[in-house]
């Protein structure tokens, strides 16, 4: 059965380009719309704070460029039509336009803003969201920051979930956690979210093409985080937890549990 193309709308750092080498192929996306990221620094209560907030975003580009360096060029065949956007563009009557010409039959997306009521009226059940987190856990925003920050990083994963109106409260259309290593920390960790949202997203995309797929409410609601909550005291505690042990010790510790 033939089915109307698939679009997705994704941001413009490198990992959004690595969701866009690993999806946009293999689903056959046509066109990619690509936001303009904005992620300013929030004011620091001290030194060590933004010395800490400076060493997580060092680490964090230092990996990501060594896992998904090639990412930074076009993806391979059949590779979609790039259009960008700047930021707070995706949400206007002009860009709703833009897509309605394009008639998508599904719109797959990852790290974008929140999609506002006429985006969502217009395309309603139509969106697939890849969230960094699980959903019944951790809401909204750095979802695989909080469960590292929080002691919990067993709750790490990622989920593909249907939009509406909530902020990831959709219907879930797959949910895994991570795998642990005794050699992980908040940078792995956090990569393997999106590794692994990647593979959910494509399965969950080849799912609904086969006319399989079998959405479920989320069973329960998570913890939403939103971006100002992301400050650089939080991102301190997690240095903390890299550099004292503590975070290797939680790792081993539920490393050990399982069957």
């Amino acid at each position: 059965m033939r089915h109307k193309p698939i679009i997705a709308i994704t941001g413009d750092s490198l990992r959004h380009r690595y969701f866009l080498h690993q999806v946009a192929p293999r689903v056959h996306a046509r066109t990619a719309f690509v936001e303009a990221s904005r992620y300013p620094a929030p004011p620091a209560a001290n030194r060590e704070a933004r010395s800490a907030w400076n060493w997580y975003f060092e680490r964090r580009a230092a990996y990501e460029a060594r896992r998904f360096g090639a990412a930074a060029r076009p993806p391979g065949p059949p590779a979609p039509t790039f259009i960008p956007l700047a930021h707070g563009e995706l949400n206007t009557p002009a860009t709703l336009e833009r897509i309605r010409d394009l008639d998508p039959g599904l719109i797959v997306i990852f790290g974008t803003s929140l999609l506002k009521a006429p985006m969502l009226e217009a395309f309603g059940g139509r969106i697939f969201n890849l969230h960094l987190g699980l959903s019944h856990h951790y809401r909204g925003s750095s979802a695989n920051f909080w469960p590292i920050h929080d002691g919990h990083p067993e709750t790490l994963g990622a989920t593909v979930h249907v939009v509406n109106p909530g902020i990831d409260t959709g219907a879930v259309l797959a949910c895994a956690p991570v795998g642990l290593d005794p050699g992980d920390d908040e940078q792995t960790l956090a990569v393997k979210t999106l590794i692994l949202g990647c593979r959910l997203m494509t399965e969950t995309v080849g799912l609904w093409k086969s006319g399989r797929l079998r959405p479920h409410p989320a069973r329960k609601v998570g913890r939403l985080y939103r971006m100002s909550d992301f400050t650089p005291e939080a991102v301190l505690r997690v240095r903390r937890m890299v550099e004292s042990g503590e975070l290797k010790q939680l790792i081993e510790e539920r490393d050990a549990r399982r069957p």
